[in-house]
């Protein structure tokens, strides 16, 4: 990749689907090996699920910031 916006916005989106990724296997871990009770579980996945759209929407929005409007 030798366009530099390209490389940039390739990053971030990998970034973005590890971040996502390893979220799931975090939450598969906490229902298979820990057996949380469905009402623990269900707020530990929404705390976990939401940090981790925030980290990916704020990666997505600098970029989108970065290279397209400034």
């Amino acid at each position: 990749m030798h366009n530099p916006k390209v490389k940039e916005i390739v990053e971030a989106l990998e970034l973005s689907v590890a971040e996502l990724n390893d979220t799931v296997e975090l939450l598969k871990a906490w229902d298979e090996v820990l057996q949380f009770d469905q009402p623990t579980l269900e707020g530990l996945t929404r705390k976990a699920l939401n940090s981790s759209f925030s980290k990916v929407q704020s990666r997505l929005n600098s970029i989108y910031i970065r290279l397209f409007i400034g």
